[in-house]
């Protein structure tokens, strides 16, 4: 039996007509897959019903995983363990203007603005429910990133989202051909890379002058700065010091990327158009895999998309790449990020999978040395080849006092992650790139706490995220959840052996009101 389907936002200017399709097939057992719960006839339903929304969201969902797969292979498993097959969505979660991603499940919700009356249902927005999915997809390859406390991971977390977005309406023939017609060059505003219009306009009917009462884009001109330079809040568009705005300076690179690739293509139709999205997605995931992260992530992932391109195309999209990061003041150098620094103590790192531990005590010694680290300080280790080389990364974790920040973080602290690459030259350990900054890790990880609390971020009384999914009633499988006002904190205060520190608790993409 067919569905009806709204390919893309339902707010998108000049976007296809819903159409009747073929809803998707249901997957595969033992593969990776969404929990809806029991899901309602399925048939052609009304536009504004609650059954059309649950196989809209379910379809939405599924293309966004499909998108993933054809770019980035078979997702194993979900964030947590490599047996987790299913992911819960709620498909209402209750009445504000939001959606997020916690981990346990990807949530949305309802909302009715007070001055025009006008509902939506973020889950009928294949934007707003691909973006969600993309941070599911990138917390289940890339978990550390989900703790981060620098601005730019966090960020590209939400850029990540957007351009799985993007990658999911590419991925859908019928709006490639239309994509074309309206935009042959892809050099204008167009409903693709314009993104999540519905919960744009529905921030705009609340609030006009908020940062997010414009739609976010691909095709823009926002340049890099460094964060903590950027003005903490802007009227609509504005770049400023959040992560969804300042996650579009990536986004722009992405699509400019993809852009660069299919102008490369002898014929531009439709066909070189996904494959110049595959390409460019392609490199995106590999490198989102193995990116450094570092305080300068966009750089960091940009120069991994260059080195990975060399092992995948020989380097036949350098050019592309550089350009796309470059017209957004993001300088790449990628074979610099390889280059060794300085020589360490010990002999060259071993091959990963033939020792527990790749390097010498000797080279962690002298790097701990280096660092100013405690002897005692225990690294975590991550090997990996970019680009056809070996690295591996000494993690530690740099605890950063809050205190100053707000009267309730006076005696709390923030993880800043501080990875050292560590590779071979003629026989020896060496330092590969720059060795991590302490004041620079400082710096970053409380500016980014900074803009968490005046955005009114962060739950203070250490409540937990299951207990504000508990406020208001129980779940109701997919089909009506209640949901209210503590989905907008992201970060929460805890509790860690015996210390007090600031955790994640979900990325939320939506209005926060305060």
């Amino acid at each position: 039996m067919p569905i009806l389907f709204v390919a893309n936002d339902p707010e998108a200017k000049k976007t296809p007509s819903p159409r009747k399709i073929t809803a998707a097939r249901k997957r595969k057992a033992g593969k990776t897959d969404f929990d809806f719960g029991a899901l309602p006839r399925q048939q052609i339903w009304p536009a504004g019903s609650d059954e059309f929304l649950v196989w809209q969201c379910r379809e939405a969902t599924l293309r966004a995983l499909g998108a993933w797969e054809k770019i980035a292979g078979p997702l194993a498993h979900w964030q947590g363990s490599a047996n987790r097959r299913k992911l819960k969505v709620v498909v209402d979660e209750g009445e504000e203007l939001n959606a997020y991603y916690d981990r346990d499940s990807l949530g949305y919700y309802h909302f009715t603005s007070s001055r025009t009356g006008k509902l939506r249902r973020f889950a009928a927005s294949v934007d707003v429910v691909s973006h969600e999915a993309g941070h599911a997809f990138l917390d289940a390859i890339r978990p550390e990133l989900w703790s981060s406390n620098y601005p730019e991971p966090n960020a590209f977390h939400e850029a990540f989202g957007d351009c799985i977005a993007i990658l999911t309406s590419l991925a859908d023939a019928e709006l490639r051909k239309a994509l074309l017609k309206q935009d042959p060059k892809l050099s204008k505003t167009n409903f693709v890379e314009t993104l999540i219009e519905s919960l744009a306009n529905g921030i705009r009917d609340e609030d006009p002058r908020h940062n997010a009462a414009k739609p976010r884009r691909g095709k823009n001109s926002y340049q890099w700065e460094l964060p903590t330079t950027l003005p903490d809040d802007g009227g609509p568009g504005v770049l400023i010091n959040e992560i969804h705005s300042y996650g579009q300076v990536f986004v722009g690179c992405f699509y400019d990327t993809i852009r660069n690739v299919f102008a490369m293509q002898a014929k531009r139709d439709q066909k070189s158009l996904w494959k110049a999205a595959r390409i460019a997605g392609t490199l995106l995931a590999r490198a989102a895999e193995k990116a450094p992260h570092t305080p300068r992530f966009f750089q960091s992932v940009g120069r991994a998309m260059t080195l990975e391109d060399n092992v995948l195309h020989r380097g036949a999209h350098h050019d592309a790449i550089r350009d796309a990061f470059g017209a957004h003041n993001i300088l790449l150098g990628s074979n610099a990020a390889l280059a060794p620094r300085t020589s360490l103590q010990g002999g060259a790192p071993k091959i990963a999978h033939a020792a527990k531990q790749p390097l010498a005590k000797a080279t962690l010694d002298d790097l701990k040395s280096r660092l100013g680290l405690s002897p005692r300080t225990a690294f975590r280790m991550r090997s990996y080849d970019l680009g056809g080389t070996r690295v591996n990364e000494a993690i530690h974790d740099r605890a950063v006092p809050l205190r100053g920040l707000s009267p309730k973080l006076a005696n709390v602290s923030a993880v800043g992650v501080e990875p050292s690459m560590i590779g071979a030259a003629n026989r020896h350990a060496a330092v590969l790139g720059a060795l991590p900054d302490p004041q620079s890790t400082t710096d970053e990880v409380r500016s980014f706490v900074a803009s968490l609390v005046r955005q009114g971020a962060i739950a203070y009384d250490g409540e937990s995220k299951q207990a504000a999914k508990a406020k208001g009633g129980k779940r109701a499988g997919g089909r009506g959840a209640v949901g209210g006002p503590g989905g907008a904190k992201t970060h929460g205060v805890v509790r860690r052996n015996g210390q007090m520190v600031l955790e994640r608790l979900r990325f939320s993409c939506g209005c926060r009101r305060h």
